[in-house]
């Protein structure tokens, strides 16, 4: 790695041997990271091992040159490498946030949403406490930033009850964030003594429903016409993927042409940097024969997150996804109920939703079911077998001697 920074330069040995192409010359090597699923050197070390590597080394530059920023000093090649080499160097609270974002960022690959959302979670804790400091995080410290976020006034376009404090379900996906950094900070030596697992406040949550497609419903998207070529084919067929390999949409979006076979694709997830091989149905085929042809080297269409998810509430109507979700959150101890139609709660993870619900309805063992979609967890799959059983007893309805189609929707009749 080399660094350049004033009139100085730095080059460090990083202490891996890669391939700039295999034996038919295609490349392994694009400059800054290892092509996926190459291996390298004598040694065959996984792209995945080695790109690791690299990503640690920047996020430690990154950290070592914003704390000289902070301290007003421009470091000479010698303070640099002490200072990358030191374990123990400190900062305040805030400083150590940034750094935790930036890990986050290059090392662990997170989407631009979760950046947000933590990025979010830094500006709420230092308005709750602008002068704290590692030593004051303790567990009254939690208690009392549960209290803040449970009176914390909103704009009214954040929820329809408006002017009110968050709901228990924010409060709790807040809360993890802020023990995830100081999970982080504690590994990193930030906190010698972590007494605020000690007494975690509980705050009382529902769950939400699980919002997926059932077959019908799966079917009839896949037989929508919306018109060659336009953008709403494109998001349906990128979400129809999805739908029936259970790939996360950061997966599904990296995916290259190269990595897919004639049975099957490979990919290295995105979020837990878990190799899968997943096996193509017809479905899933249908959808990258589609675009095989294009100048591309991606297997799927090029679309962003939020684009997507736009489009998919779209898409959902014009399918006639309008039945009636019954949805709950808690606001402190008070409960509100509300009712929305279903294609207003369609996002690109339902479609992982949808394949494994399926899947598992089915028949499919559940772990078949994880190996594709990389659960390690149990425990995880357990809303889905529920429901996998609920399809089962709705489809062996249909052998009733009264002739009851299970299905709400008069098309299925």
């Amino acid at each position: 790695m080399q660094i350049r920074w004033a009139d100085h330069r730095l080059l460090l040995w990083v202490g891996y041997e890669v391939d700039r192409s295999d034996d038919k010359g295609r490349p392994k090597w694009d400059g800054r990271r290892c092509r996926q699923n190459s291996t390298h050197g004598s040694q065959k070390l996984p792209a995945t091992t080695i790109n690791k590597a690299l990503d640690n080394l920047e996020a430690k530059v990154g950290e070592v040159f914003y704390m000289f920023e902070m301290s007003n000093k421009v470091p000479v090649p010698k303070d640099l490498k002490a200072a990358l080499n030191d374990k123990t160097t400190k900062e305040d609270i805030w400083s150590a946030y940034d750094a935790f974002v930036r890990h986050g960022e290059t090392v662990k690959h997170w989407e631009p949403n979760t950046v947000k959302s933590v990025r979010s979670v830094g500006a709420l804790l230092k308005e709750f406490r602008p002068t704290l400091t590692f030593a004051a995080v303790t567990p009254t410290l939690m208690s009392e930033l549960v209290s803040y976020m449970e009176t914390h006034k909103l704009s009214k376009k954040t929820f329809a009850r408006g002017g009110t404090g968050y709901s228990n379900a924010t409060v709790v996906k807040y809360l993890r964030i802020v023990k995830w950094f100081f999970m982080w900070a504690t590994k990193q030596g930030y906190i010698t003594e972590a007494t605020w697992r000690d007494a975690m406040p509980e705050v009382k949550t529902i769950d939400r429903p699980v919002i997926f497609l059932e077959w019908p419903e799966l079917m009839r998207l896949e037989a929508a016409d919306f018109g060659a070529g336009t953008e709403l084919e494109r998001a349906a067929d990128f979400f129809l993927f999805c739908c029936f390999t259970g790939l996360r949409y950061s997966d599904a979006a990296a995916l290259l042409k190269s990595s897919v076979h004639d049975t099957y694709f490979e990919v290295v997830t995105v979020k837990t940097a878990t190799p899968l091989r997943i096996e193509l149905n017809d479905h899933s085929r249908r959808v990258l024969d589609k675009y095989h042809d294009d100048d591309s080297e991606y297997a799927l269409p090029r679309i962003t997150n939020n684009r997507l998810n736009h489009l998919l509430k779209v898409i959902g109507a014009s399918i006639g996804l309008k039945t009636s979700v019954l949805s709950s959150q808690y606001y402190g101890s008070e409960r509100i109920d509300y009712n929305l139609p279903k294609y207003t709660l369609l996002t690109t993870h339902c479609a992982r939703r949808t394949f494994v619900c399926n899947a598992l309805a089915l028949g499919i063992p559940v772990h078949i079911v994880m190996r594709w979609t990389g659960h390690t967890e149990y425990a995880s799959m357990r809303p889905y077998i529920e429901i996998a059983d609920t399809l089962r007893a709705k489809a062996m309805a249909r052998f009733n001697a009264s002739g009851d189609n299970p299905y709400t929707n008069p098309e299925q009749k």
